[in-house]
């Protein structure tokens, strides 16, 4: 039963296919707006338009200290889940002990 008084919740959009695409997966029309084209090739080809993660100097600056520090600890699980160690992996972390037990 549903309460009249209470707003009902929709259900969370589907994140892989939606009904329509969302207004930034496809530049306007150039009929529409006849410099769309330049400005959106200005935009992509500009140095300041890099992802985030293939921006080398945003990764290796102080600002990403942390995120660099989840990946290697990605990386040392992921890479060390398959060997079935059995030291735990925050010792290997903190005690330095990666360059010893990386496979190959």
């Amino acid at each position: 039963m549903s309460d009249p008084h209470k707003p009902e919740i929709p259900q969370p959009a589907q994140p892989q296919q939606r009904k329509e695409p969302l207004p930034w997966c496809c530049p306007k029309p150039a009929l529409e707006d006849p410099e769309c084209p330049d400005k959106l090739k200005a935009i992509l080809n500009s140095p300041s338009y890099v992802p985030a993660t293939r921006d080398v100097t945003f990764l290796q600056g102080d600002d990403a200290r942390g995120l660099r520090l989840q990946m290697d600890y990605l990386n040392l699980t992921v890479c060390l889940k398959p060997m079935a160690y059995s030291i735990p992996l925050s010792y290997l972390a903190v005690h330095g002990l990666w360059s010893q037990v990386q496979p190959g």
